[in-house]
């Protein structure tokens, strides 16, 4: 199994034709696969925001606890102290 970004392929040498997939509208990625000799592409949700939301979230850490904690890394107490 592979996972190809839509849209992106590689090209051939030598007059072959390329291997470039069509854009799939909506859809960013695909998974790759062959099933009976035939490549079936199947569209990919790429859900790695609402996996670290979730992450974040079991560990009780809030969105005002990111807020704060990106104000504190950007405040120039920080930058003098590396």
């Amino acid at each position: 199994m592979r996972t190809r970004k839509a849209g992106s392929g590689r090209r051939q040498r030598h007059g072959e034709a390329h291997g470039r997939l069509p854009p799939i509208e909506g859809t960013e990625y695909v998974e790759v696969t062959v099933e009976n000799g035939r490549i079936v592409l199947t569209p990919v949700e790429v859900v790695r925001a609402a996996a670290v939301r979730a992450k974040l979230a079991a560990m009780g850490i809030t969105e005002e606890d990111v807020n704060d904690a990106v104000e504190w890394a950007r405040s120039s107490a920080v930058r003098d102290e590396v």
